[in-house]
């Protein structure tokens, strides 16, 4: 647990410093690429806007399923998994203090059509793929399996 707190504290940090340096900025660095500042009360997508609290209560319930989780991988050697929840833990982390501190989670990326996001949303993204990989490793040959006995 302690690497949990240690790793995902260090992204949690470096996503607080990132979205406070960029706040209220606007630049045009390319036709692709920008530091776009807004405000969202909502999730992903803009679902769910201006529920920040039911938004938040969903934040705070993945953290504690992620810490649930890796407790119980701790002491496995599933590099792939841990790196996973850790990222997943840093960014339900990241955006849930903007959410219970501001009302809000401050964006500030800005790639070409994809709505902006911030390094938060870019951990939790991650580190679902990873947890996605992982699982889909894990349950390939059980998958496998249960189609060669499905054909004929």
């Amino acid at each position: 647990m302690r690497r949990l707190f240690l790793a995902g504290g260090a992204l949690v940090a470096l996503d607080q410093a990132t979205k406070s340096m960029f706040e209220s900025q606007k630049a045009i660095l390319s036709d692709f690429f920008a530091i776009k500042y807004s405000q969202n009360t909502g999730a992903a997508f803009g679902m769910l806007s201006g529920r920040n609290s039911l938004v938040a209560i969903l934040n705070l319930a993945i953290l504690l399923l992620v810490m649930h989780y890796y407790y119980t991988v701790r002491k496995s050697k599933q590099a792939l998994l841990k790196s996973g929840l850790v990222l997943l833990f840093a960014g339900a982390a990241g955006n849930l203090i903007d959410r219970l501190m501001l009302g809000y989670v401050r964006d500030f990326i800005a790639v070409w059509v994809w709505p902006t996001f911030n390094l938060a949303d870019a951990f939790s993204t991650v580190g679902a793929a990873l947890i996605a990989v992982h699982l889909l490793k894990e349950e390939y040959p059980n998958i496998k399996r249960k189609i060669k006995r499905l054909a004929p």
